[in-house]
């Protein structure tokens, strides 16, 4: 276990096996953050279909295309969203993965699938997200160049969407497994115990986002998203919050009934032999059972008090406030689009 620990302190897990997996472990090794290559690789790509749309001489050189600049944004945005929740993933994993009875490789594997986007379901998941999406996007009245780099554009959005909605239902199923594997929890150091909260949080945090992106989106074109539909992105983030951390709630629930079991049944001992005691006229241990029995009192009103939910009040209270986000600002658009 002393070797697991130390390894267990180093840098996050980095191996994948898949092409996509290969990919995405390339892009996080690079110098600086992911995040900020994911950006360039995005403007350069701006770059080069205006670029041929100036060639081409559909686009006046020099000029903006707007149709050309609307799918990017989607496409850098849903893959930060991957590599920012595979950050907090693996962080999470090195606090949670002390609580695992499993060898150094074993606990290294289960990191590893935390992370992990299977090629062979990916691939279905792109091209079934691409049916759905047909068309979305697209204007069939755009010149030849322009209008296939659009099309091109929409489909790497939508492929990086699959991606992430794939990335994501993976991770969260991840996450409850792994937490089922936990031997023992302990309800006095709930560090390891909370620690995928902040997964599941971000991962809400990341639901609501695109939320508040729709509900910007659609304020600006003729069909608004309606209100249910931004409500449904808060049930969305709060059920990927908290179903994967149920079976954690209901594992802390039981032990908790089962150290306050242990502590009511010595002090109904220690009671009976007061009672016995007072009974025989006996007299001379009462202090002494008298203060276990305050210390029994004492224990089991601790225990009363320990938390059972498998996260921290701040993570708790600000993703609660999070997830009226989109709702909010969706309202606030559309009273703003009434007066303006």
């Amino acid at each position: 276990m002393a070797e697991a620990d130390v390894h267990a302190s180093a840098a996050p897990i980095r191996f994948r096996g898949g092409l996509i997996d290969r990919a995405i472990g390339r892009l996080e090794r690079l110098p600086s953050s992911a995040a900020l290559w994911i950006i360039v690789a995005g403007l350069v790509l701006e770059l080069v279909a205006h670029a041929a749309s100036w060639i081409a001489g559909e686009t006046p050189f020099g000029e903006a295309r707007p149709e050309l600049l609307f799918p990017i944004p989607f496409l850098v945005f849903f893959l930060i969203l991957i590599t920012v929740l595979d950050g907090v993933a693996s962080s999470a994993y090195q606090e949670f993965r002390v609580s695992l009875d499993t060898t150094f490789e074993e606990s290294e594997r289960l990191g590893t699938d935390l992370n992990s986007i299977p090629d062979i379901p990916a691939l279905i998941a792109v091209l079934f997200w691409t049916l759905v999406l047909n068309g979305v996007g697209q204007d069939a009245g755009e010149p030849a160049v322009t209008g296939t780099i659009l099309a091109a554009f929409w489909f790497l959005a939508n492929a990086a969407l699959a991606l992430l909605i794939v990335h994501t239902l993976r991770q969260l199923r991840q996450v409850a497994r792994l937490q089922a594997m936990v031997a023992r929890v302990n309800l006095l150091d709930p560090g390891p115990i909370n620690a995928f909260s902040r997964l599941t949080a971000a991962t809400a945090a990341a639901i609501l986002s695109i939320g508040v992106i729709f509900a910007v989106v659609g304020v600006s074109q003729e069909s608004s998203i309606d209100l249910g539909v931004e409500a449904m992105f808060g049930g969305i983030a709060a059920a990927f919050f908290f179903l994967p951390l149920r079976g954690m709630h209901s594992r802390l629930v039981a032990e908790r009934g089962r150290l306050l079991g242990g502590a009511n049944a010595r002090l109904q001992l220690i009671v009976d032999r007061i009672h016995r005691m007072i009974d025989a006229d006996d007299l001379a241990r009462v202090d002494e059972l008298q203060k276990a029995q305050a210390s029994l009192l004492a224990e089991r009103d601790l225990y009363l008090h320990l938390s059972t939910w498998p996260w921290s009040t701040i993570t708790f209270r600000g993703l609660a406030s999070a997830v009226m986000l989109p709702i909010f600002i969706g309202i606030v658009l559309r009273l703003l689009t009434h007066v303006i």
